[in-house]
Formats: C-alpha cells, structure tokens, sequence
C-alpha cells in the first residue's frame, strides 16, 4: 500500500494537489486549502482549481492497481 501511496504522492505533485494524510488505508487530499489555490479561486474561479482535483482522480483511475500481485479497488468521494 504505501507503493501506491507513493505513486499517489507523485499525482499530487504533478496535479498541485495538497495531500492532506494517510490514515490505515485512506489517502486524503483537497485542493483550495493553500494560498495559492485561494488566489488562483478568486481569480480564475472555483473551476480552475476543481479541475485540478477531477483530473488527479482521472489519473489515480489510470493506474495499475495492482498491489502485491492483488487488485484492489478505489473508493472516492469528492466535496465542496
């Protein structure tokens, strides 16, 4: 698991997603939550930021998802 924690850590990077924690197997991430991101909302709106997180989810849904030779499966959730 912490392979794919890595792997995501990377999107997060590429994505300018803040990761936020890891707890058991959950990995939690936001945008919006920096200064940056407040500055780039006020200027370009809500959309430029969201797009962010939408595509780091598009890219986590890319991946191989097989950890230790076993499928595992993604559940996520994504609030404003």
């Amino acid at each position: 698991l912490s392979q794919l924690f890595v792997r995501l850590d990377g999107i997060c990077t590429h994505r300018r997603v803040t990761k936020i924690e890891t707890v058991a197997a959950e990995y939690v991430c936001a945008v919006g939550v920096e200064a940056d991101d407040v500055a780039e909302g006020d200027k370009d709106g809500h959309t430029a930021i969201l797009s962010r997180l939408i595509n780091f989810a598009l890219d986590v849904l890319e991946l191989d998802h097989n950890v230790l030779g076993e499928p595992i499966q993604f559940r996520m959730g994504m609030h404003t």
